[in-house]
């Protein structure tokens, strides 16, 4: 019977724990690599193309606000105090926000 499951504990120690997302974060490098790229890509479009709007002043938004615009949508957060004004625009926060779905 050497599918029989057992009572036996098994303590997991942190060092183990920290090994092994360390391992996996190395394994997924490429892909998150990928993604960190994309979203660089897709901020600067949005920054040169996208015409983000300051909603309180009604101002073309500097490049620091444009980063903080694109992390909240595509962490699907959405405070809503900056938001796309072009078409090109929206259609940026719409990919920003499918990258991480």
């Amino acid at each position: 019977m050497g599918n029989a499951t057992s009572n036996a504990v098994v303590r997991v120690r942190a060092r183990d724990i920290l090994r092994e997302s360390g391992r996996t974060l190395w394994y997924l490098r490429a892909i998150l690599a990928g993604l960190l790229l994309l979203f660089l890509l897709l901020t600067f479009a949005m920054y040169y193309m996208g015409d983000p709007v300051e909603t309180v002043k009604r101002t073309p938004s500097p490049m620091g606000e444009t980063i903080y615009f694109c992390a909240i949508t595509a962490l699907t957060i959405g405070y809503g105090d900056v938001v796309p004004t072009s078409t090109f625009g929206v259609r940026r926060a719409k990919a920003a926000l499918s990258q991480w779905v």
